[in-house]
Parts: C-alpha cells; structure tokens; sequence
C-alpha cells in the first residue's frame, strides 16, 4: 500500500545559507515589516483589499526587480538560450529534433501574501516569480504558436495568491495538475491530439511540424530532491532551472536523481544569475538543450573533459567540502 505524504511537507524548500556581509545598516528593501499577515488575518480581509495589497507588493518589488543587475543578466541569459534552441531546430548536422519551448512551468515558487517564511519569504518568491517571467519573455520571442503556456503549482498558495498570478496571465494548477503538463508535453500527447483534431491542416504546416519537439521550462528553486525527482520523471524538459546535481552529488545524493544526472551530463548549463549579498538563487544552475548538446557532451567526455560549463560554486563552498552543507542539513532532515 503506497504512503500518503502531506504535500506542505514534501514542498518544503531548501535555501543555501551564505555569510552575510558586514554592516551597520540594513538597506529599506530589507528592514522587516513592523506585523506579518497570518493566515486568519488574511482570511478576515476582503479579497479586494488582498488583491489591492498584493498589487502595490508587486510594484515595490518589481521596481527593485527592474533596477537590478540580476533582471539584466536574467534576460541576457534568455536571449541565449532562445538562439541556441533556434540553432537546434534548425541545424541539418543535427541528427535529434529541436525543441521549441512551448509551456512554462514553475514549482514550489511560495507564497507572495502567506506568512510561511515571513517577509524573506514573500521577497524570495516575487524575485523568483520575476525571473521566471523573465525567462518565458525571451523565450516567447521564438514561439511560433503565439505566447508561451504558463502553469504555476505550490501547495502554499492562497486564494490571494491564485487570484492575483491567474490576473498575471497564469494558469494556476492543484498538484499533480503540472506534473501532467510537463509529463504530456515532454511525452508528445498534446501534440498528437491537436494534430488528431486538425486533420485539415496545410502539408507544409505539418512538415515544418515535424522539424522540432513540443518543448517545456521548468523552473523550481530550491526545491526539496522528492519534488525535483518528480517533476523530471514526468519527463527532461528543454530549459530546467533549480539545483544543480553537482549539489546533490556533493552531498551523496547524486544517485537518487538519475534525470537530472542526464541533464547535467548532456545539456549545456551556467550558474542562475544571483542577487547580489542574497540567497535567492543560490545553488542554482540552469541548463539547456542547445545544439548537438548530447553530441558535443559524448565528444568532451571522450577526450577525458567534462561536458560543457561547470555550474560555479557558491561562496565558501570550496574553503567547506568537508562539512556539512546548509542544503545537506535541510535533506537529511527529511530522510
């Protein structure tokens, strides 16, 4: 008989701790707000004024958001990835199919009203949640069926929190409702059944068709190695971004994620953009499917190298690989 597990327990996140910078004064953006909302306050509130609440939470942080050098490198990094999934569709030494990305998908990104994290908390998530809009910008500019699918999934979110991201534009799902979206379009369903229903289309449309693969993002930062074992089961997306295996490896837990395993050996990777003097993407890397990547891999491991850019370590990492790592801890707290 299989167990059941509380979902909150097993979306719990993992944060990587780093030394905090020495100071005698705490910047506006970080002084912790005077009262935190519970869940019994909130719930006595109008969803107006949640809503209302939540909108003038979103314009203070995206204007931090906007003004930081990570916004910039986050869509830095999005032009890149587009053009390198452009060159896999396209390349004719390629012997695999391109993917385009045609859904985003975003796991575990927290709560933007709750009080679980408090006001750190809140902050992580709409930093994240700007990110990941970031991604699916850049990558949009190469979508040929219009603009990109967007599904969001965390046990955590309030009705504020469904109410405001579906206002955003996003789907927001109950699990295992995004499961299934990457387990359906990494699997090729969505596409077989559209193609079912629109048998009248054009030959040409069809044959331009053939040419890539339905593709996902999979965004999830700091997520605990059950849900990133889940969710890359359902299926390897084209971009994933979360912690990288390198961390799980270096903790002796490698061996539980063999998906990420093959992403980590066959995609191109980079470290996640970071805030400066923050933790909000830290052990973050993101890799991609670009052009002959599992070719170019094979090629590098068999002159004895590794298979494209090393995901950099995080700050002291080097100076504590004989101790416990903060994201050790956190897992084997859950064992």
């Amino acid at each position: 008989m299989a167990t059941t597990t509380d979902p909150t327990t097993e979306w719990k996140t993992i944060r990587s701790k780093r030394k905090p910078r020495r100071s005698n004064r705490t910047s506006p953006s970080q002084r912790q707000p005077t009262s935190e909302p519970s869940s019994s306050s909130l719930d006595s509130l109008p969803m107006s004024e949640r809503l209302s609440s939540l909108q003038k939470d979103c314009a203070r942080y995206e204007t931090i958001w906007n003004e930081s050098a990570t916004r910039r490198d986050v869509l830095s990094l999005a032009a890149r990835i587009a053009s390198d999934l452009t060159s896999s569709s396209s390349s004719s030494s390629s012997s695999a199919k391109g993917k385009r990305v045609r859904v985003g998908l975003c796991l575990g990104l927290g709560s933007l009203e709750g009080e679980r994290g408090g006001w750190e908390g809140r902050r992580r998530a709409w930093m994240q949640l700007f990110a990941f809009e970031g991604l699916v910008r850049g990558l949009d500019s190469g979508a040929k069926k219009g603009r990109l699918r967007t599904v969001l999934q965390d046990p955590v979110f309030t009705e504020g929190d469904r109410m405001f991201l579906s206002g955003r534009g996003h789907e927001v799902l109950e699990d295992p409702g995004g499961f299934e979206v990457l387990r359906r379009v990494e699997g090729g369903m969505d596409k077989k059944e559209e193609e079912g229903e629109g048998e009248a289309k054009a030959e040409k449309e069809e044959e331009e068709e053939e040419e890539e693969e339905d593709g996902t993002l999979l965004f999830g930062v700091h997520l605990y190695l059950p849900v990133y074992k889940r969710a890359l089961e359902s299926g390897l997306p084209a971009v994933f971004v979360g912690t990288g295996w390198d961390t799980w490896d270096d903790i002796n837990r490698g061996d539980e994620l063999p998906a990420l395993k093959e992403i980590h050996e066959t995609y191109r990777r980079e470290e996640f953009p970071e805030e400066e003097s923050l933790s909000t993407f830290s052990s973050t890397c993101v890799y991609w499917k670009g052009p002959d990547s599992r070719q170019d891999a094979g090629e590098d491991e068999a002159r004895g190298g590794k298979s494209q850019v090393e995901c950099p370590e995080t700050d002291g990492e080097r100076e504590k690989r004989s101790e416990k790592t903060p994201i050790g801890e956190h897992v084997k707290a859950t064992i």
